[in-house]
């Protein structure tokens, strides 16, 4: 029966992101399905407090210090998002895997040299609005890093967004390690 509901699981979130227009294949969804949280597992991804902090997670196999959460979960930027608009709110599906980090008044992190800002009440760095990914089952986890080309976790280093799109490419800055750029992506 419980292998009956991870398949009925793994088939329903294959349908959901073939629905986004992405480039992730079925059978690479329904295998990640498995460590999917439910909507009552992703308690970690709400982040209505203002405490941004820095952490370490692995990134292409290297130990990378990102921003996180107060409850630990490490904070992504979405290429196609501007320091004045949130492309992924605008999509009920994205905004379904991507929560937006909630804050009432603009972070402050003594160890961060970059600029906090609240658009609408989301924390940006840099201009660019964080969001935490519900694949991230707990904290220290970096499941949506370079998903569709378009996700990438953000760290200290990570370079100001433009006004026609955040950086493109891997963590860190316009570039990163993965050498990506927001081309071929979600549909976002």
């Amino acid at each position: 029966m419980h292998k009956t509901m991870v398949a009925l699981g793994g088939a329903a979130l294959a349908l959901i992101l073939a629905g986004c227009g992405s480039t992730v294949s079925k059978a690479n969804a329904a295998a990640k399905s498995s460590s999917q949280p439910t909507s009552s597992q992703s308690s970690g991804h709400a982040s209505q407090g203002s405490a941004i902090k820095t952490g370490h997670v692995m990134v292409s196999g290297k130990s990378t210090t990102v921003l996180e959460n107060s409850r630990g979960y490490t904070l992504y930027y979405f290429t196609k998002d501007t320091p004045t608009h949130s492309a992924c709110e605008a999509n009920a599906t994205c905004a379904k895997l991507w929560h937006p980090a909630k804050a009432s008044q603009s972070p402050s992190v003594s160890t961060v040299s970059g600029k906090f800002s609240l658009l609408h009440g989301q924390v940006e760095y840099q201009g660019h609005p964080l969001y935490t990914y519900t694949g991230d089952t707990g904290p220290g986890q970096s499941h949506g890093e370079g998903l569709f080309k378009e996700w990438y976790v953000a760290t200290p280093s990570l370079a100001k967004a433009s006004s026609s799109g955040s950086s493109s490419g891997g963590y860190g800055s316009s570039g990163g390690s993965s050498g990506s750029s927001s081309s071929g992506g979600s549909g976002w």
